[in-house]
């Protein structure tokens, strides 16, 4: 078997964003009149996109949420996102080396991210990646998202690979599941936003530590 693409999350897995959107969060409560909940509450709603992490910031405000409520909650929200989206975004650690080196090695990459898709493409080019990346999904760019298998199924599709050719790294809940129900095998990161819970939990095919791990499984898949 050989690897012929990787597919990558984003938030926690290529970029630290756990400061950036905690910041979004607590910007929304503020101008809103709620509590603000802080990182290390905001980093475990996670992964589910933006309008998951609305609902889930409001519940834990514990306000009444009617319809216009939430709507300009979430005009708020966008506004926000938007001014903290780059300098709250940057890569973790070997990140760009490594993605380097897959490319290099003539390996198609591909993004798979549950964030809105009109964020997707200035982020990418603000920290430097974009022209590595041969496909770049956010969660308009699908019918259903992660851990649905629908966006995992269309990079398989336009990239011409199997599903024993591809792999899929991430670092939460979603990442791992969604690899499972497309077939393919996934390798999790312990460093990200898996809702406060060990990646361990949800039995992913590899665990590692460090980014530029991923380089030597690779090369284990092609033995």
């Amino acid at each position: 078997m050989t690897i012929q693409a990787i597919g990558f999350d984003l938030d926690g897995t290529l970029v630290d964003s756990g400061q950036g959107l905690a910041d979004t969060i607590d910007t929304m409560c503020e101008r809103l009149g709620l509590p603000q909940p802080g990182k290390a509450i905001v980093t475990t709603w996670v992964g589910n996109g933006m309008e998951v992490l609305l609902d889930r910031a409001l519940a834990w405000a514990n306000v009444t949420v009617t319809p216009e409520y939430r709507e300009k909650a979430r005009a708020i929200l966008v506004e926000c996102y938007q001014k903290e989206l780059l300098s709250g975004s940057p890569l973790f650690p070997e990140v760009k080396e490594t993605l380097e080196k897959l490319y290099a090695e003539g390996i198609q990459l591909a993004l798979i991210t549950n964030k809105p898709s009109r964020f997707v493409p200035d982020l990418m080019n603000y920290i430097g990646i974009s022209h590595l990346f041969t496909m770049m999904l956010g969660a308009d760019d699908s019918v259903k998202i992660k851990p649905h298998p629908t966006p995992i199924f269309k990079v398989l599709g336009e990239l011409g690979v199997t599903q024993s050719e591809f792999v899929f790294v991430g670092d939460s809940r979603n990442d791992i599941l969604a690899a499972k129900n497309a077939g393919v095998k996934s390798i999790a990161l312990t460093y990200g936003y898996n809702y406060g819970e060990p990646i361990e939990n949800e039995s992913p095919d590899y665990v590692i530590n460090n980014f530029s791990e991923i380089l030597s499984i690779i090369d284990q898949l092609k033995d």
